[in-house]
């Protein structure tokens, strides 16, 4: 005996039907995640676009660990303790940090 899923029809067990509701909510919240981020970069490139370039950066800050990926998400709004915090916790890589910083 198989059941309908409401949002695709497609046929599940019974048993299996909660589980498959749940993937679909999972990926409703992916997508709403996607498109926040995407917005914030479209943001981000069009204040880029129309800055002016930006200073000379401070003396010793070349020194600083991940210092051009902490400029980055600096440009995009967060703080340089939120930047240098989430570049810690994840390894430097600057894709998993704004992850993290955007609850992603």
């Amino acid at each position: 005996h198989l059941v309908t899923c409401d949002e695709c029809f497609a046929y599940t067990k019974p048993e299996e039907l909660e589980a498959h509701k749940q993937a679909h909510e999972r990926r409703r919240q992916q997508a709403a995640a996607d498109a926040e981020f995407a917005q914030r970069l479209q943001e981000e490139e069009q204040r880029s676009a129309q800055a002016p370039p930006p200073a000379a950066p401070p003396a010793g800050s070349a020194d600083t660990p991940y210092a051009e990926q902490v400029a980055q998400i600096e440009a995009m709004g967060f703080s340089r303790e939120q930047a240098l915090n989430a570049l810690n916790s994840n390894n430097g890589n600057l894709q998993s940090a704004l992850n993290s910083l955007l609850g992603a």
